[in-house]
């Protein structure tokens, strides 16, 4: 079985908070005759944060 993932990102702080987007993509192997096999997902995330 094999599993990996890998993350990138860039953020940009304010004074009302901060501002990131994100890229992040994980892989799932494995041998035999189970169910799932293999998976492969990625995708964006964007996410905030506020200050008060």
């Amino acid at each position: 079985m094999t599993t990996w993932q890998a993350a990138a990102g860039i953020g940009y702080a304010y004074s009302w908070g901060d501002v990131r987007l994100d890229y992040r993509y994980l892989s799932f192997d494995r041998n035999g005759d189970k169910l799932i096999q293999g998976l492969d997902m990625g995708g964006l995330a964007l996410g905030l944060n506020f200050v008060f």
